[in-house]
């Protein structure tokens, strides 16, 4: 028998499954277990839940693998509040305080809260996880597969090709952070006074509601070259240098004052109008740079 357990954390929504000779029979968001809204904390609760539905103790586990490298994460992160200081000092106490915190120390914690030895604990790779669950999830034997988001240890985009006998490849074409099109969402959405991480999916429902009439202007902001390379106008954005809502001054001269967060929203309104044609903008220029990289890969 080969079992290996899979944990996400630290992030958002923590998370554990139970892999048996390849099949999954245990899994569980550590928030459905502790009864709190995208529970992010080291998933104890789901990690016995998942060992106790499949009837085995930590000790009996092949394997323990983190959903990315701790240590390349805060390789990353501090390499880059030293390359933006001084303009990142705002960033540099929190970076200490969540990577030397916590982060760094996960698999130690991950195999004390497992009850497996240390040595059976592994970092994964934050792209190729995503990438490995999109593939074994979808049934196909074959594919390519488009992984994007914020940022994991450091890419931000990525192009695989997978398959059912040999695995994934070393991406084809990838993008580093700061060029992120899940970070050049979240900035517009943080704009429009909606919380990073949380609130993009309010982001996406508002631009049904409004025209794309700043489309052009938008689509000069975000780039995908012919090689699968994104490449953002790093001038309206502001994520190297410690603002946690991720926009320039520059973004705001051109687009507008932010919106503040938690005032009811009046569509009827013009200023509220305005708001979401910036977000059906957005979400097209999005959507026409996902559908650039899908057409390179394929």
């Amino acid at each position: 028998m080969s079992a290996i357990l899979g944990v996400s954390a630290l992030f958002h929504d923590a998370a554990a499954a139970l892999l048996i000779d390849g099949e999954v029979v245990a899994a569980v968001a550590e928030e459905r277990l502790s009864r709190k809204k995208g529970d992010a904390a080291l998933p104890k609760r789901a990690i016995a839940w998942c060992l106790a539905e499949a009837g085995i103790s930590g000790d009996a586990l092949d394997a323990v693998v983190f959903h990315e490298n701790p240590i390349a994460r805060a390789s990353r992160v501090f390499v880059d509040c030293f390359r933006n200081f001084p303009e990142s000092f705002r960033q540099f106490p929190v970076a200490l305080r969540e990577e030397l915190g916590t982060k760094l120390w996960v698999l130690d914690d991950l195999a004390a809260a497992a009850g497996a030895p240390r040595e059976k604990v592994y970092p994964g790779d934050h792209h190729a996880s995503h990438a490995a669950y999109a593939f074994y999830a979808s049934g196909a034997d074959d594919a390519a597969v488009l992984t994007v988001d914020g940022v994991g240890e450091r890419l931000s985009t990525a192009g695989y090709l997978a398959s059912r006998t040999t695995g994934l490849s070393t991406p084809l074409f990838q993008t580093n952070f700061p060029h992120s099109l899940g970070l050049f969402y979240a900035a517009f959405a943080a704009l429009l006074g909606f919380e990073v991480n949380e609130g993009e999916y309010k982001f996406m429902g508002l631009a049904a509601f409004g025209e794309p009439r700043f489309k052009a202007e938008i689509a000069k902001l975000a780039a995908v070259t012919a090689d699968g390379s994104v490449r953002l106008d790093r001038r309206y954005f502001a994520y190297e240098t410690g603002t946690s809502v991720g926009y320039s001054a520059r973004m705001i001269a051109e687009f507008g004052e932010a919106r503040q967060p938690g005032m009811p929203w009046e569509l009827g309104d013009a200023r509220d109008r305005r708001y979401a044609d910036l977000a059906a903008s957005v979400q097209e220029v999005l959507e026409d740079r996902l559908l650039d990289l899908a057409r390179i890969l394929r």
